[in-house]
C-alpha cells in the first residue's frame, strides 16, 4: 500500500560444513515503538 515503515535489521552467515551458503536475514517492523517513544 506505499506505507513507510521503520525496521530494524540483523543478518547472520549461513554455513554448511564450515562453507558460507548464504546469509539470514531478519527485519522486524518498529514504527509503532518507535512512533510511541518519540515526544509529540
Amino acid at each position: 500500500n506505499g506505507t513507510t515503515v521503520i525496521v530494524e535489521c540483523s543478518q547472520a552467515p549461513l554455513e554448511v560444513d564450515g562453507r558460507p551458503i548464504g546469509t539470514l536475514l531478519i527485519a522486524r517492523d518498529i514504527t509503532e515503538h518507535k512512533n510511541n517513544s518519540q515526544p509529540n
